[in-house]
């Protein structure tokens, strides 16, 4: 992780030969499907220097924990210490950096656990905006004056972090209860510039060969393609509208799981009207369930649980940010609490071969055949040459499948987190690539093995 801001003074030798413009340009002509495409690409002189100047800035950032990171290599006591500046360096880095590492945090597969458990403590939340500038944000990106669109608009707002902030307001005639969610002025911008610095960072350190196994090309472009879907309101918008249709139309979840709906009318690429859904959020609710009954608890613990499976095994279709502070808890059900999802910037789809190689996958788990789970992780990861000992690998691996065989999948017996991160650092080790769809739903299992432990420890993963 460190090695990609360490040569960021050095980047603009890795650049090509030619205009900034032109090299955008051929890039998105030779690789139609590269998430480049989708930049807001600068084609001006003055965009040249903002760049260069941002280049400038970032390197004042990271040099001094560059510097610091190499003397923890020959003092491991300094290590510590860099863990701590490196993580201030990212919040200092802006919103594209305060992601990174959040992103990075999640990635145990390729990063040292030390590392994944300090970025893991990245703070998001920022100082808001006035509400002044929130409210031209709207008025310019909707062309209507905001008095024609709310009855009313509170000021202070709901939530406020590194790339937007949310306000509730009222809809003018319906009084109708909306969230405002509005993108920040200018983050767009800043996250391009900021993406294409790091994709040539990665470009440049990827040719040593001390740095291959961590594929940074890759691993940069999935973060950006990550990034460019938080930018673009309309694709949230629309993962609403396919949530509610997937859950509004099964007799099992439509009473019981909830996702705002989307105002298309007000809703543009940085601004995004939905209705206003209440509830507790699940992160407060785990730390004071007093007005819950132990049965509350267990029915919050094992909805959870059956929503995520239906996102996967069924539906195709999985929340990619489902942790306890995007979930709403609503008890005035008299038979079972409702949920209520937030957030669906990011989602994880799989493709027929990947939700073939998944099932394969924990097929070989639940059978208890390690050897098997670590074949085919090796098999299909691409990159079979890379694998450092692979016999001891499937040694590794049927020594973590027997660990569960032997005391089931009751979350009561073992913590499903710890035998994921175990398997995720034993990939590491061994430089087995991970796909990052893959990477996704395991860090949702253990995030939300987490939440099933402590609202239903006695709950069945595979019931």
């Amino acid at each position: 992780m460190p090695f990609l801001f360490a040569g960021i003074p050095i980047v603009c030798a890795a650049l090509p030969k030619q205009s900034y413009a032109e090299e955008v340009a051929v890039t998105v002509s030779e690789k139609p499907d590269s998430v480049v495409i989708q930049f807001t690409v600068p084609l001006t002189w003055v965009d040249v220097f903002r760049s260069m100047f941002r280049l400038l800035h970032l390197t004042s950032i990271f040099l001094p924990s560059a510097i610091l990171y190499f003397l923890s290599q020959s003092f491991p006591e300094l290590r510590q210490r860099w863990l701590k500046n490196f993580t201030i360096a990212l919040e200092c880095g802006g919103p594209t950096f305060i992601k990174l590492g959040q992103w990075a945090s999640t990635r145990a597969d390729l990063f040292p656990i030390d590392l994944c458990v300090a970025l893991s403590k990245l703070h998001h939340q920022v100082a808001p905006l006035p509400a002044n500038v929130c409210k031209r944000v709207i008025e310019e990106s909707c062309s209507i004056p905001i008095t024609e669109m709310f009855e009313t608009f509170d000021d202070v707002p709901l939530g406020s972090g590194c790339i937007a902030q949310v306000h509730h307001a009222t809809l003018k005639g319906s009084l109708r209860p909306v969230a405002v969610k509005i993108q920040r002025p200018g983050v767009s911008e800043s996250i391009n510039i900021d993406l294409l610095i790091l994709r040539h960072t990665a470009a440049f350190f990827d040719d040593f060969h001390m740095f291959r196994h961590l594929r940074l090309p890759d691993v940069i472009e999935n973060f950006s393609s990550l990034m460019i879907d938080q930018l673009s309101f309309k694709k949230e918008m629309e993962h609403l509208h396919r949530f509610r249709a997937n859950f509004l139309n099964s007799d099992k979840f439509k009473h019981i799981v909830l996702f705002p709906e989307p105002i298309d009318s007000l809703s543009n690429e940085h601004v995004l009207v939905e209705s206003f859904e209440k509830g507790l959020l699940l992160s407060e609710l785990l730390n004071n369930a007093k007005d819950y009954t132990p049965d509350r608890l267990k029915q919050v613990g094992q909805g959870v649980l059956d929503v995520f499976l239906q996102m996967v095994f069924v539906d195709n279709f999985v929340h990619s940010d489902l942790h306890p502070g995007n979930i709403l808890v609503n008890q005035q059900s008299q038979k079972r609490p409702s949920l209520v999802f937030l957030d669906a910037g990011l989602v994880t789809t799989l493709s027929d071969l990947d939700r073939q190689n998944f099932v394969d996958l924990v097929d070989a788990v639940v059978r208890g055949d390690g050897h098997q789970a670590a074949r085919l992780m090796i098999e299909r990861g691409h990159n079979q040459n890379r694998v450092i000992d692979p016999l001891v690998f499937e040694e590794g691996m049927l020594n973590i499948i027997n660990h569960v065989r032997f005391t089931s999948f009751r979350l009561s017996k073992i913590k499903i987190g710890e035998v994921l991160s175990g398997v995720l650092n034993l990939a590491r080790k061994h430089q087995v690539y991970i796909d990052p769809v893959f990477s996704n739903l395991i860090i949702s299992i253990i995030v939300l093995e987490g939440v099933g432990r402590q609202l239903n420890p006695d709950v069945d993963l595979f019931q």
